[in-house]
């Protein structure tokens, strides 16, 4: 917990949560390449159901959603490959 990570994310659900107040909100549902779930609730759109991206952000917390185990990620920052 605390620890910044780089990720890599492949979405596999997105819900979309609209506000008067605090404009769009995203409770997005991603996987590792090792199969890990990875959850993030935010203003950050991570990209659309089936994108594979690199995340860098930081562990809030380790949790058990219906017997599965979960990451739960902060402040993501999508990583732009730069190489040609």
């Amino acid at each position: 917990v605390g620890q910044k990570i780089d990720l890599g994310l492949t979405v596999e659900r997105i819900v979309v949560l609209h506000s008067q107040f605090y404009g769009t909100n995203y409770i997005t549902i991603a996987r590792t390449p090792e199969g890990n779930v990875v959850t993030y609730k935010g203003l950050v759109d991570l990209g659309a159901v089936g994108e594979t991206k690199t995340v860098k952000a930081t562990v809030k917390e380790h949790t058990v959603y219906n017997n599965t185990r979960q990451t739960v990620i902060q402040r993501p920052k999508t990583v732009v490959d730069t190489t040609i």
